[in-house]
């Protein structure tokens, strides 16, 4: 008998097509657990926010998401909130938030904090305000897609940007320098 044949007669055989057949389907099966696994299980990004005016970055930091599950609500990690304070180099316009407008003055102090307002399964919300000589001027959310960049003006000229870590923004032509009162550094506060 040559192999030909012997394999033919083995082919013949219910048990052995069972047993192939099994195989195959067990391998599928392995298969679509692998590629479902990679897909729930791939990494989340880390975010950058950035905070600009005039297109000059006045504060930038990131911050890393996650979710127990896919269909948990996403979470910061650390669970903080950000805080900075600046010194606007020009007036700013506050519109929208009272019923009158507010303008700051040139040079005057500003502080911004970032906070995590709410999650859904497929957003974060950030709320920010800015707030300055015993006032509030803006309190608002920002909406933060998981790797994908978002971008909320706050005031003409001042803008809150997310985009994923691994993203470059788009770096404005006349950035010179990154601005803060150089007596107050930008910090992180935690609640």
């Amino acid at each position: 008998m040559n192999q030909t044949s012997f394999l033919a007669s083995l082919l013949k055989n219910k048990g052995i097509r069972y047993v192939i057949s099994g195989s195959i389907v067990v391998l599928i099966i392995i298969i679509t657990v692998i590629i479902l696994g990679i897909y729930f299980m791939r990494p989340i990004p880390n975010m950058k926010l950035e905070v600009r005016l005039d297109q000059k970055i006045i504060y930038e930091s990131s911050f890393a998401i996650y979710r127990k599950n896919h269909s948990d609500s996403y979470d910061m990690i650390p669970e903080k909130s950000l805080s900075f304070i600046f010194n606007a180099p020009r007036a700013i316009v506050w519109q929208g938030y009272k019923d009158d407008d507010e303008i700051t003055a040139i040079d005057q102090k500003i502080e911004c904090d970032v906070w995590l307002a709410g999650t859904d399964s497929d957003l974060l919300i950030l709320g920010v305000s800015f707030m300055g000589q015993n006032s509030c001027y803006m309190n608002t959310l920002h909406i933060v897609h998981p790797g994908l960049r978002e971008e909320s003006i706050i005031a003409s000229g001042l803008v809150i940007i997310t985009v994923p870590v691994d993203e470059k923004l788009k770096k404005p032509l006349d950035i010179t320098q990154k601005f803060t009162s150089p007596n107050h550094e930008p910090r992180l506060v935690i609640r």
